[in-house]
């Protein structure tokens, strides 16, 4: 665990471009259900860290899980 929180942290990312409406409620669902849990929630989309490698790298050494949703 994280050692500035007792909360896990967790980096989500997933393809957010080019998904059906099956696809977005299926991504909602999981990300509601973590957000009811006692996670820190931290989202590849609401953060813009795609543009700079190093600060991405530095975002997965201060999280304590990453879950990557992967589609066809």
């Amino acid at each position: 665990m994280n050692k500035k929180s007792l909360i896990p942290r967790v980096f989500i990312s997933y393809c957010w471009e080019n998904f059906d409406s099956t696809l977005f409620k299926y991504i909602t669902h999981i990300l509601q259900e973590l957000s009811e849990s006692e996670f820190e929630l931290i989202i590849d989309k609401k953060s813009q860290i795609g543009d700079d490698i190093a600060q991405f790298m530095k975002l997965l050494e201060q999280v304590d899980a990453v879950i990557i949703l992967l589609t066809p």
